[in-house]
């Protein structure tokens, strides 16, 4: 990647590495200790721990897209360059901070209010990157990255700030947790659609149906208090979304001979088995 600088490229592999080393941390470091009779939980640190590196991982695959798409775009300038360092930062602080306290505060907060900074100024960067801004993927990372940033918005200062609990706590959080398994891939696959300036309606398909979804299965949740009825109207809905991906793998490889995309295989393999377990 060049010189050994600050950007976003540099920033892409310091949120890699940050990732490996807290699962490293977390399998080895937390769940098993050496003893007489061999290996056995630590329960004490693991809830603090397990939850702190859950947090993180919601954030690396999105991240990641974003970095390495602007480093293709070679993109430069003041707020590329705070979110190249603020990002990766803020990731260590909130999972190493509540690992060297055992307690969420207070680097929970330290670490996700710049999150949501940084993620903003993600926004209005990616905005400027894409130049076409009419309904098609570019448009659709886009608006993936701003559901991301609303949900967690809403689950800190709607959920956890305003003290809510009991189901409706519960439900939110769920459907937050749901709807963020996917937006790192589908990031991923929408900036590489944009890149390669694929166009047609399975592309215009996906780039309207994949945030619509996002938006439908989290804010119903959201609005009615309860899984029921936009847990299964959503998951009707995501269900389709594996013929989506599979679509959009086919875009991408039909879109070039020669290049032969990671993005095209994670579009082919990713659908869950838990699906139609």
């Amino acid at each position: 990647m060049g010189g050994i600088q600050m950007g976003p490229g540099m920033a892409a592999v310091a949120i890699a590495f940050l990732s490996l080393a807290a699962k490293l941390y977390m399998s080895f470091g937390v769940r098993v200790k050496q003893s007489g009779n061999g290996y056995e939980p630590l329960e004490a640190l693991q809830d603090n721990a397990s939850k702190a590196q859950l947090n993180v991982a919601e954030y690396e695959g999105i991240f990641t897209a974003i970095f390495l798409f602007l480093y293709i775009k070679k993109a430069d300038g003041l707020l590329v360059t705070i979110v190249s360092i603020g990002a990766p930062l803020t990731q260590a602080l909130y999972f190493w901070g509540r690992v060297a306290t055992g307690d969420p505060y207070p680097f929970s907060a330290i670490g996700a209010l710049p999150r949501f900074v940084c993620m903003g100024m993600m926004i209005y960067i990616l905005w400027n990157e894409i130049g076409d801004k009419s309904l098609g993927p570019g448009l659709a990372a886009l608006k993936l990255l701003i559901l991301s940033l609303a949900a967690k918005l809403f689950m800190s200062f709607g959920i956890r700030v305003a003290k809510v609990e009991g189901e409706k706590k519960e439900n939110a959080s769920s459907a937050q947790l749901n709807v963020a398994e996917y937006e790192g891939i589908f990031t991923a696959i929408f900036l590489f659609l944009y890149l390669k300036k694929a166009d047609g309606l399975l592309v215009m398909i996906v780039s309207i149906g994949v945030p619509l979804t996002q938006a439908l299965y989290f804010w119903g949740r959201v609005a009615t208090g309860s899984p029921m009825p936009f847990s299964p109207i959503g998951q009707c809905l995501l269900r389709p979304l594996v013929h989506f991906h599979v679509m959009c793998a086919w875009v991408s490889w039909s879109t070039s001979s020669t290049t032969r995309s990671a993005t095209c295989l994670w579009g082919l393999v990713w659908p869950r088995w838990r699906w139609f377990s």
